[in-house]
């Protein structure tokens, strides 16, 4: 699933698309003007290919049932 590692490249590659946008070959070109978590900075083309792959239905709905699971615990 998710790791903390995954959520730094994730919000990373958001703000790319969100200010950028384009090509993941140009990612490289960017980072390397701003200021990102250093497991950001050192993203290719081919890892953000890898990293989008990691996004299916599958690992949404675990995501979704263990952090239901972990507010239910905290509520009890």
């Amino acid at each position: 699933m998710f790791g903390s590692k995954d959520a730094e490249q994730w919000i990373s590659y958001a703000i790319y698309q969100i200010l950028k946008g384009g090509s993941l070959d140009c990612y490289s070109d960017w980072y390397y003007h701003q200021i990102l978590p250093r497991v950001a900075q050192n993203l290719s083309g081919q890892e953000i290919t890898k990293l989008l792959r990691t996004c299916t239905p599958e690992a949404w709905d675990e995501f979704w049932a263990k952090r239901f699971k972990t507010l239910q615990k905290k509520r009890y």
